[in-house]
């Protein structure tokens, strides 16, 4: 089960990068409100994407 619970957090962390990129490009096409509250938006998905990563150090 912690082996689902890794994987499944590394995906959501792949696609919080993915909503970043697409938000940069989005931005760099057209720069509007909606566009720069994109990028923040995928930059705060990314970091409580990052901050929910479980600590994978174990105890020895």
């Amino acid at each position: 089960m912690e082996r689902q619970f890794v994987i499944a957090c590394w995906l959501f962390l792949i696609g919080s990068s993915l909503l970043i990129i697409d938000a940069i490009f989005k931005l760099a096409s057209e720069i509007s409100l909606m566009s720069l509250i994109n990028l923040v938006e995928g930059i705060l998905f990314l970091v409580g994407s990052i901050l929910f990563m479980p600590d994978l150090q174990t105890d020895a």
